[in-house]
């Protein structure tokens, strides 16, 4: 549905999922996030499940920390398909700097690809 929003094809994205909670110390989150930076590098946008240990603010700061730029395009579904659904487009470091719905889908476009 995200992707469909964005206008992307699931061919040109990686999708990273913040779901369920594991309970493995953190492990899991670490190799996501890395995930994240090598679908970046390999020129796909990102379509991000967030959850509670992953706030799209979350996702932001750490994509900030690791030197994406700060405009880069973001694409925020909040609430899919819900009567309370809301689409919010801005930069990575608009993101960070706001709180959004637990229940968020976060496209993150490469900027180096076109979309």
């Amino acid at each position: 549905m995200a992707a469909a929003k964005a206008c992307l094809s699931l061919y040109d994205a990686a999708v990273i999922t913040y779901h369920p909670l594991p309970h493995d110390g953190g492990k899991d989150l670490r190799k996501k996030r890395k995930r994240m930076l090598s679908a970046l590098s390999w020129g796909l946008h990102l379509i991000v499940l967030t959850g509670v240990r992953q706030m799209p603010d979350d996702t932001a700061l750490y994509l900030l920390g690791k030197g994406i730029a700060a405009d880069s395009s973001v694409l925020i579904c909040e609430n899919l398909t819900y009567p309370n659904e809301k689409i919010t487009a801005c930069s990575l470091s608009e993101v960070a700097q706001r709180k959004f719905d637990w229940l968020s889908v976060m496209v993150i476009f490469n900027r180096y690809t076109s979309h």
